[in-house]
């Protein structure tokens, strides 16, 4: 379960959340459990590829996406997924390219192929319900499209890299440093877990003498406002105030044990509430839900 956000985005907050590991080839898969997807499903409609996951799909999501010159990555869940964290699609494209992307999705001939649903349930600290979710006809997989600016990721080739099935994502470096620029302590203690990073990690590769990006929160706190339906006030991501990175990146490192819950068994058998010991690097691990 995931930890509830103050409303200080600055705040201390806990976190914490199970995992499992994978397999590598849809004819080939080991039972892992995918908890998003429902056990019945509608008439007509079947399972993602790899035990609905989704991840062949989203390769054609990608592919569709790069042909017509506009690059993208996962982010959100997908990222924290990939880098050893459980969590569903969000695929990230430059901001300029964003209504070319999903124009490209909503008209034809790819609106043969793809429905947009209607907004999901509020996050009154999230824009998804602004942004396009949209599903493969006939099937479970569905995805969001984000505008990189909201992610607070330069969505460029030089900082992606691609997992075992072909997959794009920030790499690791990226992603944590905009979690941390955003201050999403739920996002980096997910990403801190999954990895099993520490601190001597963040002083090598992160710049954690800054704040957070004030111009980022201030902007996305105005678009939140903007967005509000009649009936619902949007929290908002909370403190606009230039809040030191740092201490959210050691919070994260030095509490890994303490997020370790007494439902995945003894303590010491784990490096993080992810991570079992001496695990290595996931990405590394053949998965395909990734």
């Amino acid at each position: 379960m995931e930890p509830e956000l103050t409303s200080d985005s600055c705040t201390p907050s806990p976190a914490s959340s199970p995992a499992s590991t994978s397999s590598a080839s849809d004819d080939n898969w080991k039972p892992v459990a995918v908890p998003w997807i429902p056990l019945q499903l509608p008439p007509g409609i079947k399972r993602g590829s790899y035990r609905g996951a989704g991840t062949l799909e989203m390769l054609d999501v990608v592919k569709t996406l790069n042909e017509a010159g506009i690059t993208c990555c996962m982010v959100g869940v997908g990222a924290l997924k990939y880098f050893g964290a459980w969590r569903h699609w969000e695929v990230c494209v430059p901001a300029d390219k964003f209504e070319t992307a999903t124009r490209i999705f909503t008209t034809p001939p790819y609106s043969e192929q793809y429905e947009r649903l209607p907004p999901q349930t509020i996050n009154p600290r999230s824009l998804h319900h602004v942004f396009p979710l949209l599903r493969l006809k006939g099937n479970t997989t569905s995805f969001y499209l984000i505008p990189a600016d909201d992610c607070h990721i330069d969505c460029v080739p030089a900082n992606l890299e691609y997992s075992k099935m072909g997959l794009p994502y920030p790499k690791l470096e990226v992603l944590a440093q905009a979690l941390l620029d955003t201050v999403d302590r739920v996002g980096i203690t997910d990403l801190v877990d999954g990895m099993d990073l520490d601190s001597e990690w963040g002083e090598t590769h992160l710049k954690l003498d800054g704040t957070l990006d004030v111009a980022w929160a201030e902007q996305k706190n105005a678009r939140l406002k903007a967005s509000e339906p009649p009936d619902m006030e949007l929290f908002g991501i909370g403190t606009e105030e230039p809040c030191p990175v740092r201490p959210v990146w050691e919070e994260a490192v030095r509490n890994k044990k303490q997020r370790i819950g007494i439902e995945l068994g003894p303590k010491e058998l784990y490096a993080t509430r992810f991570r079992g010991v001496d695990w290595g690097d996931p990405r590394l691990e053949d998965r395909y839900y990734v």
